[in-house]
């Protein structure tokens, strides 16, 4: 079923509100996962991890579960990369702002 863009732009925008809120909170692990596929890819700048684990460890590598370390995501494109009825991929391109408590602060 195709949806109207306006409803297909909808529903794309949620979810990725949901992921971005999942990739901000130290301490989630399934809540960010459950958006990849058994196989999927998390790629930030040079490193990919790949599956859940991988993911999950390399999102702790860069933002610690301590809550030391604080992300905004400020995506300027999402685009449907490509879409099958089985799986979706999101190319995202925007920039992370971190924040580390004590007031030291980067753009990436």
């Amino acid at each position: 079923m195709i949806l109207p863009q306006t409803a297909r732009t909808t529903r794309v925008l949620t979810q990725t509100c949901r992921l971005y809120a999942s990739a901000e909170d130290p301490s989630a692990t399934s809540t960010f996962t459950d958006f990849f596929t058994p196989n999927g890819q998390l790629v930030v700048l040079e490193n990919t991890a790949t599956g859940s684990e991988e993911i999950v460890a390399l999102k702790e590598e860069l933002l610690p579960v301590a809550g030391n370390k604080l992300w905004n995501h400020l995506p300027n494109v999402t685009t449907v990369d490509s879409e099958t009825t089985a799986e979706k991929t999101y190319q995202v391109l925007g920039v992370i702002e971190t924040r580390y408590d004590g007031g030291n602060c980067s753009q990436a």
